[in-house]
C-alpha cells in the first residue's frame, strides 16, 4: 500500500512539473547598437518597451508596449487560423493566415543542450536559427501541446515548437541591420486562460497583409482616362508647388475583390497643404488597381502607393 501511494505521488509530481504551459509572460526589451549610435538612427520601426504574451493549447495573444501606451496587438484565431493585427488608426483588422503552404519550410535549428542559463528559476537550452542566426533559450518546463499549430507554417512555428517539443523561449536575440534586440522573459504566470482573453470583434473586416499576397500588388500604369485625372489634380494645386523640388506622399488603403477602394490614409507626408489633393487622386481617378491573391482568389488587402506632384 505505502510503494502504490508513494508512486501515484511521484506521477502526480511529475505530472505537475511538466504540465502544459498555460498563462502569460511578460518580455522586456533591450537593445545594442554598433558602434554605440544612437537607437533612433539605426531602429527599424517604433521601439518596443515591452510584450505581454498570453498561450495556452489552442491560442496565442501579443500584445506591445511603448512609453507605456500599446502600440501593436494581436491574436490567434484557431478556427481560420489567421493572426489578426490591431495597429495604428486601422478601423479593420490585418491578417495573416498562418496555414499557407508558401510559408512552409523545413527548417532545423541547432540545439545545444550544454549551453544553458537560468531564467526566473527556470533552465533553459539554446537554440539557433541556421538562416537568421537568431538565439533563443527554451525550458523545457514551459511548453505547449503542439498538435493545435502543426499548420502554423508562418514563421516556421510549426517546425520550431516541434524541435523544441513545444517550447515557448525565455529570452530571444535578434540581429537587425545596426542593433540588437534582446527580448527576455521577466515575469511567467501559470494560470487557466478564458476564451475570452482571445476573443475579438468578429464584425470588424479583415484585410489580408502584404505577405499573405500570392503576389505584391502591382502598381497601375497611369493611362488613358486615369492618367489625365491624375494630371489634373496635380494640375490644380500647381501654386502650392515650388519649382524643381519634388513632392511625394505615401497613401495607404485597401482594395476590396470587386476594386472598390476604401480607406484612404495619409501614410507619409511632410506636404500636409497637399494630402487632400493627394487623397482626391485615389478618391476619384480610375487608376486600374486590382486586389491581391490568396490562392488565386481576389480578397480585401492593403496598399501602400506613393503620390508625386
Amino acid at each position: 500500500m505505502k510503494n502504490t501511494l508513494f508512486f501515484l505521488f511521484m506521477f502526480i509530481c511529475f505530472q505537475f512539473t511538466y504540465a502544459q504551459f498555460s498563462g502569460k509572460i511578460v518580455y522586456q526589451f533591450e537593445y545594442q547598437t554598433k558602434n554605440n549610435l544612437p537607437l533612433e538612427d539605426v531602429l527599424e520601426g517604433t521601439k518596443i518597451d515591452s510584450v505581454s504574451y498570453t498561450i495556452n493549447e489552442k491560442a496565442y495573444k501579443s500584445v506591445s508596449y511603448s512609453n507605456g501606451e500599446i502600440i501593436e496587438e494581436y491574436v490567434y484565431d484557431p478556427a481560420s487560423k489567421k493572426m489578426l493585427f490591431s495597429m495604428g488608426n486601422r478601423p479593420y483588422y490585418l491578417y495573416l493566415k498562418t496555414d499557407l503552404e508558401k510559408f512552409k519550410s523545413d527548417v532545423k535549428l541547432q540545439i545545444d543542450h550544454t549551453h544553458t542559463k537560468d531564467f526566473l528559476g527556470y533552465s533553459a537550452y539554446k537554440t539557433t536559427h541556421p538562416t537568421t542566426g537568431e538565439i533563443n533559450y527554451y525550458s523545457d518546463e514551459i511548453t505547449i501541446d503542439t498538435s493545435r499549430f502543426s499548420k502554423h507554417y508562418f514563421m516556421q512555428w510549426n517546425e520550431i515548437l516541434k524541435q523544441t517539443k513545444g517550447g515557448i523561449p525565455l529570452k530571444t536575440i535578434t540581429k537587425h541591420n545596426g542593433y540588437t534586440e534582446i527580448k527576455t522573459a521577466v515575469n511567467i504566470e501559470k494560470q487557466a486562460i478564458n476564451e475570452m482573453d482571445f476573443s475579438f470583434d468578429e464584425e470588424k473586416m479583415q484585410v489580408a497583409a502584404y505577405n499573405n499576397l500570392d503576389e505584391v500588388i502591382d502598381f497601375p500604369d497611369l493611362k488613358d482616362r486615369g492618367f489625365w485625372c491624375y494630371q489634373a489634380v496635380v494640375e490644380q494645386n500647381s501654386n502650392r508647388l515650388i519649382d524643381g523640388k519634388d513632392y511625394q506622399l505615401i497613401l495607404r488603403f485597401v482594395i476590396h475583390p470587386d476594386g472598390k477602394i476604401t480607406h484612404i490614409e495619409i501614410e507619409e507626408s511632410d506636404y500636409e497643404y497637399l494630402n487632400e489633393a493627394a487623397k482626391q487622386i485615389i478618391e476619384t481617378c480610375d487608376l486600374g488597381f486590382e486586389p491581391g491573391l490568396i490562392n488565386g482568389l481576389p480578397v480585401s488587402s492593403e496598399i501602400y502607393y506613393p503620390i508625386n506632384f
